[in-house]
């Protein structure tokens, strides 16, 4: 199984369109459930880009 960039942009892009369907589709929800759900979302969207930013840091240098 292989993972590279493409992998990385494709989770970042669903995890935004989730994100953004859930409030669309329960904007009745607590405010306290829509922070959770923005804090999750960022720190997802953090995680992605440093493992888009490991891959194409350390793939080229293990390549060679």
């Amino acid at each position: 199984m292989t993972c590279g960039l493409t992998d990385g942009f494709v989770s970042a892009f669903v995890g935004g369109f989730i994100s953004a369907m859930y409030y669309m589709d329960y904007s009745e929800d607590s405010l306290t459930l829509k922070v959770l759900v923005a804090a999750v979302w960022v720190l997802d969207t953090i995680q992605v880009s440093f493992m888009i930013h490991a891959l194409y840091y350390y793939l080229p240098l293990t390549a060679i």
